[in-house]
């Protein structure tokens, strides 16, 4: 039996979609569940996403070293022997991650990227009708699949234990996947970087503050 610990999102439907290939027995729970010794009790492994929405642990990181104690407590329950930790890439979860090597348990981590699912889901939501970027700007995206594979290998395979892996991920056009989001209802432009950036300049001396938009996408590209 595995215990997820991952939310209700792109990321835990797809984690809990892979361990049912792996015809293992699921339970579900939060960090904060005052029982959540007694969720872990006779499950083989525990897996735990820190953000379950990976795009927000990337834009907005929250490291809790309190939620991580609380799940390293649960995995002193009898039965449990490995603990797969999913963390936003970017290191800024690092906290959490110290209080798990110390704390002894075999785990594996899962560092990914964010998922395209999430971005989609974000940029859906825009309200801006038009976005001008950079011509070339680039972000690393995955998707649920391939990170619930990487979590389904990170449980069965014991050269893995101890270390962190990675998703396969792709450096994506930001242009083309606002376009391919957000459909019509956004007209994206790209100019040369350096015209770009002048007109980003221009905005500032005018007081004029990036859509939020665009803060989007060049906190992706920047990461």
């Amino acid at each position: 039996m595995i215990l997820t610990i991952a939310g209700n999102g792109p990321l835990g439907k797809a984690i809990l979609s892979a361990l049912e290939g792996l015809n293992e027995e699921q339970r579900q729970a939060e960090a904060s569940d005052p029982d959540l010794f007694m969720c872990a009790l006779d499950c083989r492994a525990v897996v735990y996403a820190p953000a379950s929405d990976l795009l927000q642990g990337v834009l907005r990181p929250d490291p809790d070293e309190s939620r991580m104690q609380a799940v390293l407590r649960a995995c002193n329950a009898p039965g449990v022997k490995l603990l797969v930790v999913v963390i936003p890439s970017g290191g800024r979860y690092q906290p959490e991650l110290d209080l798990l090597v110390r704390h002894g348990v075999p785990y594996v981590i899962v560092e990914a990227a964010p998922l395209r699912e999430e971005l989609h889901e974000s940029l859906a939501a825009a309200t801006e009708s038009s976005l001008w970027l950079a011509r070339g700007s680039k972000a690393a995206l995955t998707d649920s699949v391939r990170v619930a594979e990487t979590v389904a290998r990170a449980l069965t395979a014991d050269d893995v234990q101890g270390g962190t892996v990675q998703p396969a991920c792709e450096q994506a056009d930001m242009a083309e996947v606002v376009r391919s989001a957000a459909g019509e209802r956004v007209a994206v432009h790209t100019a040369p970087p350096l015209l770009d950036k002048a007109a980003r300049k221009v905005r500032g001396w005018l007081g004029l503050p990036d859509p939020a938009l665009r803060k989007l996408c060049d906190q992706l590209s920047a990461v």
